[in-house]
């Protein structure tokens, strides 16, 4: 089992063993050792402290459940920005504090809570997190293909008003510059190690339940998936998704290749359900295009 990071790792792999850029095998390893993680988690987790966040009644979204239970189906969803679009998104971007990763989520949460009907609430969608980067370098023949993935939780207030995309952006934005720069995601990985010698298994369990189930509404951004080749092959788009999903739970997993960006999902269900979750990735598509158009 691994997350986003080492699921573009085996790719990565398989590219370079395909197109034979990698000869021995048997050079290749798998590291794993995370004690510099822990030492770092350790340091950090103090520096969280109660706020109106801890306090407040965050709510998980739901999406709308359909009646028909026809023939259930595997498939994948996906819709992309070209490179131009792609471009224009950033370039907008350069007129605020926001991250791309900001926008996807705005754009997500605002297509989200219009079909969910949320309006005057707390709602809160996690966010993952990579923890490789609190670790040190590998060499390139060394992979880190395992779970190493906390998350942040994106907690904002949806008002009674209609919500608009300028307005959603910059609450994302500060909810995930408190989470980076408090280290939000060590509390409870910290929390989980310091009771592991005195707490039961069943105990343990349900900590780690409550800190790390997968939300059935969700949301990953694999980031640049660059450097993915196949000898013969041209590839003009990559698009990469998480596990499949039994609706209403729902993913969209975001990605940029060529400087192309995809969101997709992997969906069990009908063909109702399905037409949905497309009109969900499109609406995403527009609000992101929308704003951009705007904002130049």
């Amino acid at each position: 089992m691994t997350d986003g990071a080492g699921a573009k790792q085996i790719v990565s792999l398989l590219s370079k063993l395909y197109s034979h850029k990698i000869k021995k095998t048997s050079d290749l390893k798998n590291e794993i050792d995370i004690k510099a993680l822990l030492k770092f988690i350790e340091s950090k987790s103090n520096k969280l402290s109660d706020s109106l966040d801890r306090i407040k009644v965050f709510k998980e979204i739901n999406l709308p459940i359909f009646s028909e239970k026809n023939t259930i189906y595997r498939r994948i969803g996906n819709v992309s920005l070209s490179n131009r679009e792609t471009t224009d998104i950033k370039n907008s971007l350069h007129k605020s504090k926001a991250t791309f990763n900001d926008a996807f989520l705005a754009a997500y949460i605002l297509v989200l809570v219009r079909y969910s009907r949320m309006r005057d609430s707390n709602l809160s969608l996690s966010c993952p997190v990579d923890l490789r980067k609190y670790l040190p370098d590998l060499p390139d023949n060394i992979s880190s293909i395992a779970n190493l993935t906390g998350r942040y939780l994106v907690n904002i207030h949806i008002s009674k008003e209609k919500e608009y995309f300028d307005d959603l952006l910059e609450k994302v934005n500060q909810s995930m510059t408190k989470n980076k720069s408090t280290f939000a995601f060590t509390k409870s990985i910290s929390t989980l190690l310091k009771e592991f010698d005195e707490l039961s298994i069943p105990e343990l369990r349900k900590i780690a339940m409550k800190n790390y189930n997968v939300r059935k509404i969700s949301y990953t951004n694999f980031g640049v998936t660059n450097g993915i080749e196949f000898s013969g092959c041209e590839i003009t788009n990559l698009a990469m998704t998480g596990g499949m999903r039994k609706w209403p739970a729902f993913q969209v997993c975001f990605n940029t290749f060529l400087n192309k960006t995809s969101f997709s999902f992997a969906l069990e269900g009908n063909q109702e359900e399905y037409e949905f979750a497309m009109k969900i990735l499109e609406e995403i598509k527009e609000k992101l295009l929308s704003w951009s158009i705007e904002v130049q």
